[in-house]
């Protein structure tokens, strides 16, 4: 579940996602996100994140929560428009959530004059 639709550039968006073990034993669980950030020629390019690790009894479900910041950092240019956000539990992937990042955190984004 995410926060906002929309993100502001120097912005975070939050999220939280609730993980069951529908098993008859205890599992170690792996929880990690990924993001899939808008590339300058539009592509969208998923890079993921450690997030937790997890013993849940059977039946059992944890919630984690996390806040990923969209500010400046050398390693990574940020782009305007659709980003994609999933969570996955030992490899396997949840639905995929949707956010828009714009300058103004409003989701319209500008467009290029050609």
């Amino acid at each position: 579940m995410l926060s906002a639709r929309s993100v502001a550039w120097n912005g975070s968006l939050s999220f939280s996602a609730t993980i069951t073990n529908d098993g008859p034993s205890e599992a170690r669980v792996a929880i990690d996100y990924s993001i899939g950030f808008r590339r300058a020629n539009g592509a969208i390019h998923p890079r993921t994140f450690k997030l937790a690790s997890r013993r849940i009894a059977p039946g059992e479900s944890v919630v984690v929560d996390k806040t990923h910041s969209f500010r400046p950092i050398s390693t990574r240019n940020h782009y305007p428009g659709e980003h994609v956000v999933t969570v996955q539990a030992n490899g396997v992937v949840s639905g995929e959530s949707r956010f828009v990042l714009s300058p103004d955190g409003t989701g319209s984004t500008p467009r290029s004059s050609r």
